[in-house]
């Protein structure tokens, strides 16, 4: 057995006997509502899109800074190698023989190489009658120079 409502039609149009269970013209036109309002905007999908490439290149211009900061790090560790290692040379040397370096290329490993990256030089300078002070100087790309002083006593009288 089948029961019929009235149900009122929002178009004005007189009110209808509609069975149970059957959607009405109101109900179709609420469904229809909200489909179009169920997906996203164009607009929607394109402030996403520009807010997700902003933050990508973001990130990505993070990571290309760090790599350039890795590497100046690591090119300025590997002078102060080289400076060291020179200093050590020269402390192990006879004072009367220590002589200044001019300005050379060498390689990562401190070895004189016309093609070396880094540049090495070694300077004295008297301070008093029997003081030198001797200095290592290494220049490594796009950093400061790395300088190390240390006083050496001759001997003589």
């Amino acid at each position: 057995m089948r029961t019929e409502t009235m149900r009122p039609d929002p178009a004005g149009v007189p009110e209808q006997a509609v069975p149970d269970g059957q959607p009405t013209r109101e109900d179709r036109i609420r469904t229809a509502v909200r489909r179009s309002d169920a997906g996203f905007s164009l607009v929607s999908v394109l402030v996403a899109l520009i807010l997700l490439s902003v933050g990508v290149l973001s990130v990505s211009n993070v990571l290309t800074q760090s790599l350039a900061m890795q590497t100046i790090g690591s090119q300025r560790n590997q002078a102060i190698y080289i400076a060291q290692t020179m200093m050590e040379e020269i402390r192990g040397m006879d004072p009367l023989t220590i002589t200044a370096v001019p300005l050379q290329r060498v390689d990562e490993s401190g070895q004189p190489d016309a093609s070396g990256v880094y540049t090495r030089e070694v300077t004295l300078s008297a301070h008093g009658s029997n003081l030198v002070g001797v200095t290592v100087i290494v220049t490594a790309p796009r950093t400061n120079p790395i300088r190390l002083t240390t006083w050496v006593y001759d001997g003589a009288f």
